[in-house]
């Protein structure tokens, strides 16, 4: 899939690699995200999830959310049946910013918990 960027992001291009669920994401050879976090795609407006099985050209404006993966996700046993490589991907697992179920604004303190951007 990809997604073109709009407004701040204009001119940018996101690719999202999914098979049942969101995989990767890339802006052009950067990995921004991968497997086991989640990468989720809401209504830029509604904020409602987008399933992959709904996916469409032209669906509507999106925002994509990055959730970093519990820590039990992360271990080196856990990544081998569900990391990057488990799907295919040659592309080392690079965890999201923030732990799961936390995020903290740039004082350090929680802000919200549960959604970490990408």
């Amino acid at each position: 899939m990809i997604i073109d960027g709009l407004d701040d992001n204009r001119g940018d291009t996101l690719h999202i690699d999914f098979q049942n669920e969101n995989l990767i994401a890339r802006r052009g050879e950067e990995v921004l995200a991968s497997v086991p976090d989640l990468i989720c795609i809401v209504d830029s407006v509604t904020a409602e999830p987008i399933a992959t099985e709904v996916l469409r050209y032209g669906l509507t404006r999106v925002t994509v959310l990055g959730i970093p993966a519990p820590r039990l996700l992360k271990t080196p046993e856990a990544l081998a049946v569900v990391g990057p490589g488990a799907f295919g991907y040659d592309v080392p697992f690079v965890p999201l910013a923030g732990v799961y179920g936390v995020r903290t604004n740039p004082s350090g303190t929680d802000l919200v918990r549960g959604l970490a951007p990408i």
